[in-house]
């Protein structure tokens, strides 16, 4: 199975969301930049004990990314590489063999964006994360609106992850899950 139009032009818009430096190219040092993103919007000082913590988080991440893409910690991603990983492991796979590979990778997102570990988003948790992924705040209450499937005004772990598969796996310009970044996309 190959990646839809549609589908495709999905995956490219998560691959420049990824890449902070805008080099093309996915690697370590675009995940360095999230965490230094991450610590500068939620107010965390570069001389606080946390600050290296909130950056190995971060690199945990793309060490999690290296492992799902099968490269070298130190290498680097093309966009025609990440579309390859999200045709064979994202999309092409069963549900199952999906949930296998994205959980804890989710989770590990989820959990650092979840700044009062209540296990769900606020709506302003969700414009901290809009922001750390440069994407623009004013999307962020649309998005939410969309994505908080039970409308208790918060985006739990099943929501985000509901939320993330259809962004990655549906070929549906209709389901809730294209509004992850903010938009839907032209096909």
């Amino acid at each position: 199975m190959a990646l839809t139009e549609f589908q495709e032009s999905k995956h490219i818009r998560w691959f420049e969301i990824m890449d902070k430096n805008m080099d093309g190219v996915l690697s370590r040092q675009d995940w360095d930049l999230l965490g230094q993103n991450f610590c500068a919007v939620t107010g965390v000082s570069s001389r606080a004990t946390e600050y290296s913590d909130i950056l190995g988080i971060f690199s945990a991440q793309w060490r999690a990314i290296c492992r799902l893409t099968e490269i070298e910690d130190n290498s680097e991603i093309t966009l025609v590489e990440f579309l390859r990983f999200s045709d064979q492991v994202l999309v092409s796979s069963t549900d199952e063999d999906y949930t296998a590979t994205m959980h804890d990778h989710l989770r590990a997102i989820f959990d650092v964006f979840d700044q009062n570990s209540d296990n769900r988003w606020s709506l302003a948790e969700w414009g901290q994360a809009y922001a750390v992924w440069g994407v623009h705040p004013f999307l962020a209450d649309q998005a939410f609106q969309v994505i908080d499937a039970d409308g208790d005004g918060f985006i739990d772990f099943s929501e985000f992850c509901n939320a993330v598969r259809e962004y990655q796996r549906s070929n549906d310009p209709q389901v809730s899950g294209n509004r992850l970044f903010g938009a839907r996309h032209p096909v």
